[in-house]
């Protein structure tokens, strides 16, 4: 499952990412990456091999976390195939 964080720090990294994912429980998250953009809406991206109800439990538990002066917006991205 892969989920969308919306809202995090402008000037994150990916490590600062996969950090903060680590420190929340997630170093098993994966295929981590910062989404590009003209720096509004700062994004990144992560997947987890959970099924859906698991995944959305994450993405309950993050949101509205505060990062770094930032308040998380995270969502669970459904793709199709």
């Amino acid at each position: 499952m892969v989920i969308l964080l919306n809202g995090i720090p402008a000037d994150t990294t990916l490590e600062a990412l996969t950090g903060f994912l680590a420190e929340h429980g997630l170093a098993d998250a994966h295929d981590a990456q910062l989404l590009p953009g003209d720096g509004s809406a700062p994004a990144a991206s992560f997947r987890l091999d959970v099924s859906a109800a698991e995944a959305e439990a994450v993405v309950k538990a993050l949101r509205g976390k505060f990062w770094n002066g930032s308040e998380l917006q995270p969502q669970l991205l459904v793709l199709g195939s």
